[in-house]
């Protein structure tokens, strides 16, 4: 579930690295919101992480409009608040 819908960005694998200099895999995973959105005139539940919906990637794709996000957090995306 950890993948953006809009730019693609999946979890990301690499090595922690301690004091002590052990080494030890771990993963980074995007910060990613259910939204509900329209896409091709029919409304859906996409996934998008938090860097696409703050810089407005959603709105400048022709085939997709924001309709809400489900968090408690109230997003400010050009003007226009959503929660």
């Amino acid at each position: 579930m950890a993948k953006c819908d809009i730019c693609n960005k999946e979890i990301a694998f690499g090595i922690k690295v301690s004091h002590s200099h052990r080494r030890s895999n771990r993963t980074w995973k995007p910060n990613v919101k259910k939204v509900k959105a329209i896409v091709n005139g029919s409304p859906r539940r996409i996934n998008v992480c938090t860097r696409c919906l703050r810089s407005g990637r959603l709105q400048e794709q022709s085939d997709c409009y924001l309709l809400s996000v489900k968090s408690r957090v109230a997003v400010s995306i050009s003007g226009l608040l959503v929660f």
